[in-house]
């Protein structure tokens, strides 16, 4: 399978995850919390793809999702990027075989995401408790999503992309 095919997958799966998200925080939003994964769309791509494929498919899914999104077009998808290039820097660090190091990269990148959701999307309801509290449910629901999720939909997509005939175990990240 050529390789712009299997990026394709990738992003079309990824996008499929953006979809359920929204689906799920449509359903969470009478109790007043929201669930987010940004860091799953990104994970795979930072840990697994080459360089150049990561960026594109963290671009696509960037812009996505600000499509969907509030705010200007460039805010999420400056974050996907973001985060995509910590993923990419974490990938000399971790060994991604360790199902923990995946999972707490994912954590990390999480908070990440987190921060910057926070810090552009805030506005002046940085001194309200309510904001805070809002804050801390949405980042306790979505950890635990993204810690028992993470490792699943890595393995998802590498499992996915060995059925194509594409064997990533073996290929190294930095080759071009």
């Amino acid at each position: 399978m050529p390789r712009y095919l299997i990026i394709t997958v990738v992003i079309f799966v990824n996008a499929l995850l953006l979809f359920v998200l929204n689906e799920a925080n449509h359903l969470l939003a009478p109790l007043g919390v929201s669930l987010h994964g940004q860091a799953l769309a990104v994970l795979f791509a930072g840990l697994y793809l080459r360089v150049l494929h990561g960026a594109i498919l963290s671009l696509l899914i960037g812009l996505l999702s600000s499509a969907a999104g509030p705010g200007d077009t460039g805010s999420l998808t400056l974050l996907f990027l973001l985060l995509w290039s910590g993923a990419v820097f974490m990938r000399r660090r971790i060994r991604r075989e360790v199902k923990f190091q995946v999972r707490m990269t994912a954590l990390l990148l999480q908070t990440c995401a987190f921060l910057y959701l926070m810090l552009v999307f805030s506005g002046p309801w940085l001194t309200l408790p309510a904001f805070w509290l809002r804050v801390l449910a949405d980042s306790a629901l979505s950890f635990i999503f993204v810690t028992a999720a993470s490792v699943a939909w890595v393995e998802f997509q590498i499992r996915l992309l060995e059925s194509s005939g594409w064997d990533i175990r073996s290929e190294r990240p930095e080759d071009p």
